[in-house]
């Protein structure tokens, strides 16, 4: 019976339904309102939380794009210092000053 009414799957008609013919339990109407408030309640909590989801994911996802995006910016000026000023990777790092920190990562992107 729980799991009738707790149920996210199931609209309030086919829970009072169920229970009026599996369980023989007859509501008055404000029963049936209160029934039909709680499932839009339950539904309402879903899809506040794959909006809320969806907004971090999204937000994860375009930070995490800029980060690469900025990277690979900085590896092509790299590359192109080495290539037509002749400058060794990490004196091309140094004129773009790339924190030690994160030279390790460039240097395998170079590779």
């Amino acid at each position: 019976m729980l799991e009738v009414l707790l149920s996210s799957e199931r609209k309030a008609e086919e829970k009072i339904k169920i229970l009026g013919e599996e369980y023989a339990i007859r509501m008055s109407e404000p029963e049936e309102k209160e029934v039909a408030r709680m499932c839009n309640l339950s539904q309402g909590l879903v899809e506040k939380g794959m909006a809320e989801g969806l907004e971090k994911g999204l937000e994860q996802g375009l930070e995490k794009g800029l980060e690469q995006g900025a990277f690979q910016a900085m590896l092509s000026s790299v590359k192109n210092l080495m290539a037509n000023v002749g400058m060794s990777a990490a004196q091309a790092m140094d004129v773009l000053e790339i924190p030690a920190a994160e030279r390790d990562r460039y240097f395998l992107a170079l590779q």
